[in-house]
């Protein structure tokens, strides 16, 4: 099992046993069976659309999740999520995953903040300023920092869930 596997795997469990709203997964195998496949267009661009491996809400926070073996492998996935960030107003992006998510938990509009994510199972890498980062380990303890350009209301509600 890969670095990417056992990060996706920790994450996932954890926040099925938080009970937190996992709007899309779709694994390192590209099998995703519980959660819809979200994709996104590329807005400002002629073609493409943007996939997210994870996407999940909790206490009115979309969390935008790319999942890596390492945090030092995200340089891609960094510029892609803040590319989606900024390319979509808040309401624009809740409106597109709503239209394509079949999850009716969700409290849509009651969602105040986007936070981009990376997973990974080995940290390392400094946390963006606009970023949260989640580590699991080898073990599945979950580490999380938050860079220090997140809003602080959505600071103190992802505190609550790692």
């Amino acid at each position: 099992m890969s670095l990417e596997d056992i990060a996706f795997n920790f994450i996932i469990s954890h926040l099925k046993a938080k009970l937190i709203n996992i709007i899309s997964a779709h694994p390192p195998s590209g099998k995703a069976y519980d959660t819809d496949l979200i994709r996104l267009p590329a807005k400002n661009r002629n073609s493409g659309r943007y996939h997210i491996d994870v996407i999940f809400e909790s206490e009115g926070v979309l969390c935008l999740t790319e999942i890596k073996g390492s945090t030092g492998e995200s340089a891609d996935d960094i510029i892609k999520l803040r590319a989606i960030v900024n390319e979509y107003t808040r309401l624009e992006l809740i409106k597109l995953i709503r239209k394509r998510s079949c999850l009716e938990t969700v409290d849509w509009d009651n969602i105040n903040f986007i936070v981009p994510v990376i997973g990974a199972a080995i940290g390392g890498v400094q946390c963006p300023h606009d970023f949260v980062f989640l580590t699991t380990g080898s073990h599945g303890n979950i580490t999380l920092e938050i860079g220090t350009s997140i809003n602080l209301e959505a600071k103190g509600r992802l505190s609550k869930l790692f």
